[in-house]
């Protein structure tokens, strides 16, 4: 990879933040397909976080996509999620940081100058982007927030011609994931009127609640710190704290702006751990992402063409990419993720 230092300045309500991006060719002699954002988990300060992610990354590559990744905070590594990184004042709020990827992600696409010159227009054909785990949240926000899938093709919106969320979004209700007492649980898969599930058989109400160690990463992103807080406490939460964290979600529905879930040039596959290998714990990444997928009933909503994949076996929390498809267990999730971008990276437009 080529990699960059750059800034993202003027998102509302966020505290300017430098970052380091890096950009690498298709593989010497293929013919380029287009181009891959990939946004890591957690803050997204690292370009890329397990072996399995490398190794999907590096084939990516050898198929003839440009790679696109970008690690947040440049010198000191900084979770984008932060809204507030200089005592600037900025209210937390998960939602306008969210701001930040998707000001990159269009850049991606619709710059044709500056540092690159115009990354995405070196190659042409698709515009796609990956994200795992929180930043497939990051990914979320940008299509139901921030119009990268929007049904208005024009000025810089409906760009995105292929998304692939792997473990996730797990941002969809902050709010049912923090709130305390927490007994809440959603079905994957089994929403009425639901479209796109692909395996999830035999499907049995999950908890909804952030598991120890993903909650104290929500409670520093949200504000929110003991002893109110999104862990176990006697006291409970308040019904000021629950709505601060609605707020902060992609499904926050509340405000004079909403949600959209309307992508009709962008089509979309999820794959999210069915099983873990024993000894590895779960989360609430399925569950949370289920209360997203939920919002799809009709295939034009997501460029007619939207799978939920169930995956076996996951040799770590959030790994689908080294586990095992649930139709077909001879199928890595490696394979099938790659195989499902090859296929639906296209330009559309």
């Amino acid at each position: 990879m080529v990699c960059y230092t750059s800034t993202i300045v003027g998102c509302p309500g966020n505290d300017d933040l430098s970052f380091v991006f890096g950009v690498a060719p298709p593989a010497a002699g293929k013919p380029p397909l287009g181009t891959i954002v990939f946004f890591s988990g957690d803050g997204g300060d690292v370009a890329e976080n397990g072996t399995d992610q490398n190794n999907l990354l590096t084939v990516y590559i050898n198929d003839g996509f440009q790679l696109v990744e970008i690690a947040w905070g440049s010198p000191t590594a900084i979770d984008w999620e932060f809204t507030n990184v200089s005592g600037g004042g900025n209210p937390y709020s998960i939602l306008a940081a969210a701001c930040r990827p998707a000001t990159f992600l269009n850049w991606v696409r619709n710059s044709n100058s500056g540092v690159g010159n115009g990354i995405w227009s070196n190659y042409g054909k698709g515009m796609c982007a990956q994200g795992h785990s929180a930043g497939s949240a990051a990914l979320a926000y940008a299509l139901a927030w921030y119009n990268a899938g929007s049904a208005t093709l024009a000025n810089g919106s409906g760009y995105l011609d292929k998304a692939t969320f792997t473990s996730g979004p797990v941002f969809s209700d902050i709010k049912q994931g923090c709130e305390v007492i927490n007994n809440q649980t959603t079905t994957i898969c089994g929403s009425p009127g639901q479209v796109g599930c692909v395996g999830w058989t035999g499907q049995q109400p999950r908890s909804l609640e952030y598991v120890t160690g993903y909650k104290s990463e929500v409670n520093e992103w949200s504000g929110n710190y003991a002893p109110i807080s999104c862990a176990n406490n006697v006291q409970g939460t308040s019904s000021s704290q629950n709505a601060n964290w609605f707020q902060q979600s992609i499904l926050y529905n509340g405000g004079t702006q909403q949600p959209s879930f309307n992508y009709p040039k962008t089509t979309i596959s999820a794959w999210l751990c069915d099983t873990v290998k024993t000894g590895v714990q779960s989360n609430n990444a399925p569950s949370q992402g289920q209360l997203y997928w939920a919002e799809f009933t009709s295939l034009s909503q997501a460029g007619n063409s939207l799978s939920v994949n169930a995956v076996e076996n996951c040799p770590e929390t959030e790994d689908v990419i080294g586990g095992t498809l649930e139709v077909n267990p001879s199928e890595s999730g490696q394979t099938a993720i790659d195989q499902d971008m090859t296929a639906e990276c296209v330009s559309k437009r």
